[in-house]
């Protein structure tokens, strides 16, 4: 049934429509349905793979530019991404998503055309932050260069993995890189005090890993945790406690987040344990 009205065609694969009984704006994706279509025909809503509502208008131009400037594969391939990962990690996907995905992807892809190279300094705290997450990425990314005959470096999934946890979580996927740069800066400070590398495996380097990623978000929603050994931990651990503590300065000076007395404790009791094994 012809029950949508076409309002413009993007391209081959998109088009912007109404449902001829309402007046809410949406987005639809399919293969051809914008072919040898224009505005104000009618267009079944079985040839639809996607149906988005706009709500947010200058979001929704952001992403009608967006489709304008793009390779139809470009956008095929993230639309799978999506697809895939809402299936995998039972999501729905919002609009941030499809805008973001679809413009990292394709300046990717413009830079490796152009032969600019690809780094990603925090690849191994993203792997072992977002496990899951990244695994997945990794597979996505071997999709991206089957579909588009390129050959994106790992460091791409890394990137496509920001993405995807932050649709899961409802973040921007600037907090979660954020949340890795944190991470990577603390894990520094520890290996330049104590002369030593950190395996990223290690299962107590990735619990204090959870605990640095908790700390900060109780910082930012004002919770406070209550120590017991908050007299003790000082003393018992000093070299830990004066790390610990660098690391509670380096997080106010530099992103403005502030642990007290007790996450510094529990901090140290991590950095001790993690030390004291040389992992």
């Amino acid at each position: 049934m012809n029950d949508y009205i076409i309002t413009s065609v993007l391209n081959h694969n998109t088009v912007r429509c109404r449902h001829q009984d309402s007046q809410a704006e949406l987005l639809a994706y399919g293969v051809g349905i914008g072919f040898h279509h224009k505005s104000g025909d009618y267009i079944d809503s079985k040839s639809f793979t996607k149906l988005y509502e706009i709500k947010d208008v200058k979001l929704s131009q952001q992403y009608e530019d967006l489709l304008r400037s793009v390779d139809l594969a470009i956008l095929d391939v993230s639309e799978e991404i999506i697809e895939e990962a809402s299936r995998e990690f039972h999501m729905e996907a919002d609009n941030h998503l499809h805008i973001a995905l679809l413009d990292h992807i394709n300046f990717s892809v413009r830079r490796y055309r152009e032969h600019i190279v690809i780094t990603n300094i925090f690849l191994e705290e993203t792997e072992c932050m977002y496990p899951k997450e990244f695994q997945f990425s990794k597979k996505m990314l071997d999709l991206v260069n089957e579909r588009l005959k390129i050959d994106l470096p790992t460091a791409e999934a890394g990137f496509i993995c920001m993405h995807i946890h932050a649709a899961m979580h409802g973040e921007k996927a600037s907090y979660s890189a954020m949340m890795v740069q944190i991470v990577t800066d603390c894990m520094k400070i520890i290996e330049e005090r104590y002369h030593i590398h950190l395996s990223r495996q290690n299962f107590l380097y990735q619990r204090m890993v959870i605990h640095l990623k908790f700390a900060v978000k109780r910082s930012s929603e004002n919770i406070q945790l209550d120590n017991f050994l908050e007299t003790i931990i000082p003393e018992k651990c000093r070299g830990a406690y004066e790390t610990a503590s660098a690391i509670a300065e380096h997080l106010a000076d530099t992103y403005n987040i502030q642990i007290n007395e007790s996450e510094k404790c529990y901090l140290a009791i991590h950095i001790q344990n993690i030390v004291s094994q040389k992992v």
